[in-house]
């Protein structure tokens, strides 16, 4: 063979080889492949197809900015409820899938995309969620604080007021600020496109109080009458502990008064100082099984004879609901003393459907205490499945099952 006919048949190799490599890694067809595949996994959660989310959002966030222009096209930023609504009923929306690779890639330009993917209607919760805390954690310039500070939904006007805090020598965010301290306002703001509300009083109250901080205001005596209301619900609640059956609508085991006292615990524990002071004196004159939660609230701000009770809640309480919240209390301190305690609760009997929520809170507790996962695992009660029962069966009297 001569030179030159091995020179033409090196360079038609070489040539075949670059065409294959330019078609195989096309960032655009290739952005277009890997979306249409996570958006199927994430609609159709087989265990293989939940394995493979995270290897495909982070492929396709790696290809940086060569994939924007793809996510752009799928998030349709600006689109219309009605639009949206076509594209989710006919199963064709990959949205969610665009999001959470943005939320993957850094720069300015998948921030803008996010914003501007933030301030529409997301397909589901899972994009509400990702879009909000990638505007929790991106950094925002003016017009986009100020664009999160009129938004529709609570949730980002919390997250604009989390960087307004930061820029209160701007006149424009500052007066956006100031609007946020009216309720009524508020009830003008926090509206969808049909004019439905899209928030609570208990939210408008927090949105207030965050504005009003984030400005300076002495907000003491508003969280002084705050803490009142709380204490007064939780009080409400007490007497409802037995309202085990009902759905709370969170998909988890806890009813809707077990969720809405360790609400309330949480919520009382933020508002900080103000509030410390008024469980304290509450703790004086409460009795039955609002002194028990009102204790939960006094060991949650670290009054170590509040802890010392609800440990004991744990183990010698005969209602399930208040064990429940002591076990979630004592998981939120983390105290070491607890211990004992949480491994006999392991042993916990309650059992609600085919949970057994003492049990479940308590290893979840003890592992964060540093114990070992099989050993915890090992030590508790081993768990039956069976149907879950959408009401008490008609042999018990309709009482709630405590097995």
């Amino acid at each position: 063979m001569n030179t030159r006919l091995f020179l033409l048949i090196a360079i038609i190799v070489i040539a075949t080889l670059v065409g294959r490599s330019d078609t195989a890694v096309d960032p655009g067809n290739r952005a277009r492949i890997l979306l249409a595949q996570l958006a199927n996994a994430l609609q159709v959660p087989t265990l293989e197809n939940l394995q493979s989310i995270p290897k495909l959002r982070d492929e396709l966030a790696a290809l940086g900015e060569q994939a924007l222009s793809v996510l752009e096209e799928e998030l349709r930023v600006g689109i219309k409820f009605s639009e949206l609504n076509q594209l989710l009923s006919n199963g064709h929306s990959q949205r969610i899938a665009a999001a959470m690779v943005l939320a993957e890639i850094p720069g300015d330009a998948s921030t803008r995309l996010l914003y501007g993917s933030a301030l529409d209607v997301p397909d589901n919760g899972a994009m509400h969620t990702v879009l909000l805390d990638a505007m929790k954690e991106r950094s925002l310039g003016e017009p986009m604080v100020l664009g999160l500070l009129g938004h529709y939904h609570p949730d980002f006007v919390r997250a604009g007021i989390g960087h307004a805090a930061g820029m209160t020598n701007s006149p424009p965010v500052v007066a956006r600020l100031g609007r946020l301290l009216d309720d009524d306002h508020l009830l003008a703001q926090f509206v969808n496109e049909y004019g439905k509300g899209t928030t609570s009083e208990d939210m408008r109250w927090r949105v207030r109080w965050e504005a009003g901080k984030a400005l300076g205001k002495d907000m003491s005596e508003e969280v002084r009458t705050r803490a009142r209301m709380v204490l007064e619900s939780l009080a409400e609640l007490s007497t409802r502990l037995g309202d085990v059956n009902q759905s709370n609508g969170y998909g988890s085991y806890l009813s809707v008064t077990e969720h809405r006292v360790i609400q309330g615990i949480n919520e009382l524990v933020e508002l900080g100082d103000e509030a410390k002071g008024l469980v304290a004196d509450s703790s004086q004159s409460a009795s039955g099984e609002y002194a028990d939660l009102v204790g939960m609230v006094a060991a949650r701000f670290g009054d170590q004879e509040a802890i010392r009770g609800v440990i004991n809640l744990l183990s010698a309480s005969p209602i399930p609901s208040l064990r429940i919240c002591a076990a979630i209390t004592l998981r939120h301190i983390g105290a070491p003393e607890a211990k004992p305690s949480l491994w006999k609760a392991l042993k916990d009997s309650y059992r609600r459907g085919t949970e057994y929520p003492v049990q479940s809170i308590a290893s979840d507790a003890l592992v964060e205490l540093g114990e070992d996962f099989t050993r915890v695992k090992q030590a508790r009660t081993p768990v039956h499945r069976e149907p879950r029962l959408m009401a008490p069966p008609a042999s018990n009297g309709g009482k709630p099952d405590e097995r």
